[in-house]
């Protein structure tokens, strides 16, 4: 599974408690985007899922596939000029 570091867990989880829609524990999923590239999208934890906590707080979910892809990876948020990035990096 990816490793997650501080800050971007500290991100996703400001993400996790700020989302609630009709009571559904809504979560960032690590989906794949286009050139090889992960997006994210909120949804429910479904069977099968590998789920990644921070505090007590579910913060990411990837379903199987993913969780395989992203081995040795590492997620990570930088700080830019224009605010927040996502990065993901080999580790």
């Amino acid at each position: 599974m990816i490793t997650v570091t501080k800050a971007a867990s500290e991100e996703l989880l400001q993400v996790s408690r700020s989302v609630t829609v009709k009571e559904l524990e809504l979560v960032p999923r690590m989906v794949p985007g286009p050139q090889d590239s992960v997006g994210f999208m909120l949804d429910t934890e479904r069977e099968g899922d590998q789920v990644v906590q921070y505090e007590g707080t579910k913060i990411l979910l990837m379903d199987m596939t993913a969780s395989g892809i992203l081995e040795g990876w590492m997620l990570d948020c930088k700080y830019c000029t224009d605010g927040r990035r996502f990065v993901v990096v080999r580790q």
